[in-house]
């Protein structure tokens, strides 16, 4: 019985690391500190995108690339803002 319980956590366990270790492998690009857009995103483009979206008044933006990123056919783009900072 104890046996049992213990295989089941283990497997249970893995099961989680691997799920946690996917959405790692997705999620390339991290925003912090923006007015709104902040998150994960699996390109610059698509973070780029979401800091463009909306105003970002004295925000102190910082992006974080973490793996390689495909940005396919397009590009990534950044607009002008006013933001403080913006930090990649």
């Amino acid at each position: 019985m104890k046996k049992t319980t213990l295989s089941q956590f283990f497997r249970s366990s893995v099961v989680l690391l691997l799920c946690l270790v996917g959405f790692a492998v997705h999620a390339q690009v991290t925003v912090t500190g923006a007015v709104a857009g902040n998150g994960t995103y699996a390109s610059l483009r698509l973070a780029f995108n979401a800091i463009n979206a909306s105003a970002q008044t004295s925000a102190t933006i910082g992006v974080s690339i973490t793996a390689d990123t495909n940005e396919g056919a397009n590009s990534a783009a950044l607009n002008a803002g006013t933001w403080t900072s913006l930090t990649i």
